[in-house]
């Protein structure tokens, strides 16, 4: 995904896509399992996010957002932390990357997030 997001002058996104596709498809993993992968996809979202393309930051923004509702929406076990862990990409985003309108898009998926 990294290689295809460098690509110049038009970066593509399809292994993003697919990346977001498989999280989601693997949310019902047992849950030391998935924070497994998750500490692999949860790096590649902080590289993603901090993309000095604005597109690129955007979608895996909102990406981030669909999986973490998602993700919540499953509860916590007793004694872990996995929707924490989940959630650190957003605030990795909001500390390195320099857009106003990337951060504002955070602020607000996160709102969103708390709100429902």
């Amino acid at each position: 995904s990294i290689e295809e997001l460098s690509t110049m002058p038009q970066p593509r996104m399809f292994a993003l896509t697919k990346l977001v596709e498989i999280s989601y498809y693997n949310m019902g993993r047992i849950r030391l399992q998935w924070s497994r992968i998750w500490q692999v996809l949860g790096d590649h979202f902080n590289m993603v996010g901090c993309n000095p393309t604005q597109d690129i930051s955007f979608f895996a923004v909102d990406s981030l957002r669909q999986l973490a509702t998602k993700f919540i929406e499953k509860g916590e076990l007793p004694n872990f932390h996995f929707q924490k862990d989940f959630l650190r990409p957003f605030e990795h985003i909001m500390k390195n990357n320099k857009s106003g309108s990337v951060r504002d898009m955070v602020v607000r998926c996160v709102a969103n997030m708390v709100h429902s």
